[in-house]
């Protein structure tokens, strides 16, 4: 399956993704993950996960694919935060924001690093999740 990548922080990008490149999506119905059937995404459930966009010739349907997780029908997902084709918000400025909020002050570049680190090492975790999992021990 020929995989688009997706941003997040209230866009969908279609091309290059970040480590901030998440989206949230809902499910219209039950739907079974393209993968696995019996792995199924209950109407109303919620994947805070979305990274992935394309085409699936197996099943001839576009799909939206989770971080570290399965891919769903996208005609049976609804994206809360974010659009596709629309330009992302840098990660870095995503981050810098998020690391202001926190009132953190220390050196924004290896925080972004250490953010990354954790997220790519916990891919069940949010990016948001896992700077709050990151800001928590360097307040």
């Amino acid at each position: 399956m020929k995989r688009l990548l997706i941003s997040s922080a209230m866009t969908l990008l279609v091309g290059p993704a970040y480590v901030a490149d998440i989206c949230e999506a809902v499910a219209l119905h039950d739907v079974p993950a393209v993968e696995n059937p019996e792995s199924i995404l209950e109407r109303g459930e919620r994947d805070p996960a979305i990274s992935g966009y394309g085409f699936n010739k197996e099943i001839g349907q576009y799909v939206f694919c989770s971080h570290g997780g399965y891919c769903y029908p996208a005609a049976a997902l609804r994206l809360l935060n974010c659009k596709i084709g629309e330009r992302p918000q840098p990660v870095r400025q995503w981050l810098r924001g998020y690391l202001s909020g926190a009132n953190y002050k220390g050196d924004y570049q290896a925080a972004t690093t250490d953010i990354g680190a954790i997220w790519r090492d916990n891919p069940e975790w949010s990016l948001e999740i896992a700077a709050h999992s990151w800001t928590g021990g360097h307040q």
